[in-house]
C-alpha cells in the first residue's frame, strides 16, 4: 500500500476520534495573560512497539528532545520557558511528584505529577497546579503526553513514527487555560522488518522527535486561528 493512502487514512481516523473527543480548548483571555511556563511532565508511552523501542534509552533520550522541541517552538513565539533542569533541580517539584509511573517514561530527572490514572488525560489537580505555579514562579504549567505508533511507507520494511501528542496547560488558579490533541508524522523512516523496530538509538530519536514537532506544529497553528 501506497505511504500517501496509509497516511490518509491514518490523519481520517485522527480526525474522527479527536472530533468525537472534543479536545480543544482554550480560554483565550487567560492564555494572553501567560508569560512564563514550566513543563512539570513529559510522559512517553511506547504503546507495545516492539524492537528498540524497548530500550530505556529511548524513550528517556526522545522525551528529552521532545521537552526541548516543546520549549524551543514556544519560545519562538512569545513565551519563556523555564529551563528543565531549573524544573528538575526544585525541592517543591521533587517533593510533589514521583520518579516512576508503569508503563510510561520520561526525560532524566523530570517525574510525574498527574498520578498514574491521569497520565495520558493529562489532568492535574487544580491544587497542584497552583503549588508548582507558585513554586517555580510562573504564570502557567504544562502537562503532555505522547504515544507512539507508525506509519508504514514500505509494508513490513520500512515506516515513518506517528505520535499522538495531547498537552494541557494550568494557570496560577489551577484551571486549565489550554488542551489539545494532535497527531504528526516524521520526515525519517525507520527500518521495521516484520513491524520491529531494528534501528540505531539516533535514529530513533530523530524520528520521535520529528513527529512529535509535526503535532506540535497542528497544535500551534489551530491555537492561532481561536485567538
Amino acid at each position: 500500500m501506497r505511504h500517501g493512502v496509509v497516511k490518509g487514512m491514518l490523519v481520517l481516523l485522527a480526525l474522527l476520534v479527536c472530533a468525537g473527543c472534543q479536545r480543544f480548548f482554550v480560554r483565550t483571555d487567560a492564555l494572553q495573560a501567560v508569560k512564563r511556563i514550566a513543563i512539570v511532565q513529559h510522559a512517553v508511552d511506547p504503546n507495545g512497539l516492539r524492537g528498540a523501542t524497548h530500550l530505556l534509552e529511548a524513550k528517556t533520550r526522545t522525551a528529552e528532545a521532545n521537552v526541548k522541541t516543546f520549549a524551543r517552538m514556544w519560545t519562538e513565539g512569545r513565551y519563556e520557558v523555564v529551563p528543565l533542569d531549573v524544573v528538575t533541580a526544585h525541592p517543591v517539584y521533587v517533593s510533589v511528584s514521583t520518579p516512576e509511573v508503569a508503563g510510561y517514561y520520561t526525560a532524566p530527572g523530570m517525574r510525574f505529577v498527574t498520578g498514574r490514572q491521569a497520565v495520558e488525560s493529562t489532568t492535574l489537580a487544580p491544587e497542584m497546579a497552583r503549588t508548582l505555579a507558585t513554586a517555580l514562579d510562573v504564570d502557567a504549567v504544562a502537562v503532555i503526553y505522547e504515544r507512539w505508533s507508525l506509519s508504514t511507507e514500505v509494508v513490513g520494511i520500512r515506516s515513518r513514527a506517528f505520535s499522538t501528542l495531547v498537552v494541557t496547560v494550568y494557570g496560577r488558579d489551577g484551571a486549565p487555560v489550554w488542551t489539545d490533541e494532535a497527531f504528526g508524522e516524521s520526515e525519517a523512516t525507520l527500518a521495521t522488518p516484520g513491524g520491529v523496530v531494528a534501528t540505531e538509538l539516533p535514529a530513533l530519536v530523530l524520528a520521535f522527535n520529528q513527529s512529535c514537532a509535526a503535532a506540535l506544529d497542528v497544535m500551534q497553528r489551530r491555537l492561532a486561528a481561536a485567538r
